[in-house]
């Protein structure tokens, strides 16, 4: 662990004095239902016994570099804000959802409240560690102001007709007094005769008004309301199950593309690469946290009514069949949610660099979980492309499945991978590849968000 910075605290920051010793009960909160990527943003503040100053730490290890107010170091600050965005935005959103299931006090829940809305403080200061934020001073100080719009400043020539104004004004008024007054003396002695009319003339005679026709509305008969049910019935929803790769290649970072990637990789398997430059490499955000906080921040999308299956695959200890390199942890209702998450936030990427992963015994624990005869079903596999290590062909797996189970589909989410060795599963069952090259947690949960569009909460109205 590694100090960041330390403040002298004043008597302005004693607000934030019981946020910043009640730190260790708020990160045990966020460490069993968020990845370690967002809660690595806040350091850990240690404040001294007499609450006079306090030091910031983190877990992170590299060389920090605090961003000023240089041009290149607010371009950063531009690019990496998103991510703290999204980062409070789940904290937000995690908050909601523990306090509705009762799983919160009210006081976690402030503290909770008061960590996002510290993170927005006049007193933050951002470090980057390997291109990763971490933020010190959050809780103390003040909300930065949002901007107000100024009014532009009269130029000097024109300011020598302001003295005209009160006078303007003045007759403004006495024109509006003179008509307002006025107007009804002036009908009034026009309809007064001055003297009287001649006898050979016959007076005018007085023309009724003219009574013009009311003119109804067209009646307009209001638009039936809609009447919405759910598009999924509880005994026909489709099936899922995500199949998650946590092989040795999902230790590669997002912040990389995918040529780098590959270069480095070929590299490690022929040569002795510096431990620096490997920690570099694997540097978070990850492949594998990534997909944590991706997975996590669609699972509330998911439809009620599916269940949600989990399988995970581990680098192979050996290419032999019989050893087993993949798990299934069950299947997950609705309600389960939270223990779903909680269960991939626990999982780990293998250490040990034997290429591939256990993609035949993976869809067959998937394939048990799932119907795809009378069912749809989809498997998402979120994997980093590698082929199968135990030599088995998942292809012709799949292509023997589809012929007795017409509605089974896979959709892939390839993270900036140069392999496409599993391709095949999404074109034999009609789903689809997604690959696009992503450097970030968000741009990577619209990639998963894309996958899971076929079981997505949806309503059809009448």
């Amino acid at each position: 662990m590694q100090r960041l910075a330390f403040f002298t605290l004043q008597h302005i920051h004693q607000n934030g004095l019981n946020l910043l010793s009640r730190y260790a009960e708020i990160e045990s909160i966020l460490r069993r239902h968020l990845p370690p990527s967002t809660v690595d943003l806040f350091a850990r503040p240690e404040v001294n016994a007499d609450g006079s100053t306090v030091a910031w730490y983190t877990e992170l290890q590299g060389q920090p570099h605090l961003l000023g107010k240089s041009q290149a170091d607010q371009q950063q600050f531009a690019q990496i804000q998103p991510h703290i965005q999204q980062c409070l935005n789940v904290i937000h959103h995690l908050n909601q959802d523990l306090s509705a299931k009762g799983l919160l006090t009210p006081d976690q829940s402030t503290l909770l409240t008061q960590l996002v809305e510290g993170a927005k403080h006049n007193t933050v200061q951002v470090y980057m560690i390997n291109n990763t934020p971490v933020m010190t001073g959050w809780g103390l100080g003040e909300r930065i102001a949002e901007p107000v719009p100024v009014s532009a400043v009269p130029t000097k020539a024109s300011r020598w007709y302001w003295w005209l104004l009160p006078f303007l004004l003045l007759l403004l008024g006495l024109l509006l007094w003179w008509f307002f007054w006025r107007t009804p003396l002036v009908e009034k002695a026009a309809i007064v005769p001055l003297a009287e009319p001649p006898k050979d003339t016959q007076p005018l005679k007085e023309t009724p008004p003219v009574e013009l026709p009311k003119v109804e509305p067209p009646s307009v008969e209001a638009p039936p309301e809609k009447v919405c049910r759910q598009k999924i019935i509880p005994a026909q929803a489709p099936q899922m199950v995500i199949v998650f790769n946590n092989a040795s290649g999902m230790r590669y970072t997002i912040k990389e593309g995918i040529k780098k990637i590959d270069d480095f990789d070929r590299r490690l398997e022929r040569e002795a690469v510096p431990r620096k430059e490997i920690d570099y490499m694997y540097r978070k955000p990850n492949r594998s946290t990534a997909s944590k906080v991706a997975v996590n921040n669609i699972l509330a999308s998911i439809d009620p009514h599916i269940d949600i299956g989990l399988v995970e695959l581990k680098s192979c200890l050996t290419r032999k069949p019989k050893t087993s390199a993949a798990v299934a942890h069950g299947v997950f209702s609705a309600q389960q949610r939270e223990t779903l998450k909680q269960k991939i936030n626990q999982m780990k990427v293998r250490e040990n660099q034997v290429p591939g992963t256990p993609i035949y015994e993976g869809l067959e624990k998937a394939l048990t979980m799932v119907d795809g005869v009378e069912r749809e079903a989809l498997i998402l596999l979120i994997t980093e492309g590698n082929g199968d290590c135990t030599l088995r062909d998942p292809c012709q797996l799949i292509k023997q499945e589809i012929q007795r189970r017409p509605k089974l589909k896979v959709n892939i989410v390839s993270i900036n991978s140069p392999w496409n060795a599993t391709d095949c599963l999404a074109s034999l069952t009609g789903g689809h590849i997604f690959n696009r090259e992503v450097n970030s947690e968000l741009q990577l949960t619209e990639l998963i968000n894309q996958a899971v569009k076929s079981v997505q909460t949806a309503e059809i109205c009448e």
